[in-house]
């Protein structure tokens, strides 16, 4: 009886799965992009301006730790941007294609932050303790991790009562809007969803359309509500392109490194902000539901 011939049998190939903490590293940028813990201390039997000064001490001590996060940051931006002009890309917007989503949101971050550090830093040299008296009325000159936790909630209050007051004049001007704008050709108001939003498709929408995705959004200035005025076409067009495209670019970032699973709290509440979900009040697990939502939707 001959021997039965041996057939080599190729072995079952094991998917590569990264382990969680590098995938989570790809997708959320350091800690020193936010802002440091603050740790009011508890008021004793002191006098009530001793205890004013105390807390100062202990501000003052949370804005120097937010200054060093953010000319860490923008070390470590200068060597990603470095990084991607060797690979062949000199643009902020295309970075994304040759640095991990952290990398690139380190990059983007750094340039406002920037921009805040030199303001910012001389109001700290001028008014040191009591800087927290007057530092929630200069949010816009604020890197964000040297922001408090009330500034932070106080801010998130302020764009959700202004989204929620030009929802509420959108709906009454919904017919002027229309009416205003009834163009041949022009995308109805039923095509709303950003996601579905090209170039093309802004370029043909009409102006109730645009105005709606503005308000979701929070594009356009205040200035707009005060002179109770609706901003030109071609500036909502404008805005909405660059606020599409980036989200094009960090969905598409995201899904790449490892998906939206694995965004960390504070990432998660970020995204959906950009995105137009309202987060005030609400609790982590159901801002992963908005998010999920968005990405399998």
């Amino acid at each position: 009886m001959k021997p039965r011939p041996i057939t080599s049998v190729p072995a079952k190939s094991t998917p590569f799965i990264a382990p969680l903490p590098q995938v989570r590293a790809k997708l959320n940028p350091p800690d020193t992009t936010y802002a440091p813990a603050l740790r009011v201390p508890p008021r004793g039997s002191e006098a009530y301006v001793k205890y004013l000064w105390r807390c100062g001490r202990t501000y003052v001590s949370f804005y120097k730790a937010g200054v060093s996060n953010v000319r860490s940051t923008l070390r470590l931006a200068k060597g990603l941007r470095e990084k991607a002009r060797r690979a062949g890309v000199n643009k902020t917007a295309d970075m994304a294609k040759v640095l991990t989503r952290a990398e690139w949101q380190i990059v983007l971050r750094s340039r406002a932050d920037k921009l805040r550090l030199p303001a910012f830093g001389a109001l700290l040299l001028v008014f040191g303790e009591w800087l927290p008296l007057m530092v929630m009325y200069l949010t816009p000159v604020v890197p964000e991790p040297c922001r408090i936790p009330s500034q932070v909630e106080r801010q998130l209050r302020k764009a959700e009562e202004r989204r929620h007051e030009r929802e509420r004049r959108l709906a009454i001007d919904a017919a002027r809007l229309v009416a205003r704008d009834r163009v041949a050709g022009a995308t109805g108001a039923g095509e709303r969803n950003p996601q579905a939003m090209t170039p093309e498709i802004l370029d043909k929408a009409d102006l109730y359309t645009l105005v709606s995705l503005d308000v979701r959004f929070g594009i356009q200035p205040r200035i707009w509500d005060w002179l109770f005025m609706t901003p030109p076409k071609a500036l909502l067009r404008s805005g909405l392109r660059n606020r599409i495209e980036y989200l094009r670019k960090d969905d598409w970032a995201i899904r790449r490194d490892g998906g939206f699973q694995a965004l960390n709290e504070k990432e998660a509440e970020r995204a959906c902000l950009e995105r137009g979900i309202r987060v005030l009040g609400r609790k982590e697990g159901e801002l992963r539901r908005e998010l999920a939502g968005w990405f399998e939707g």
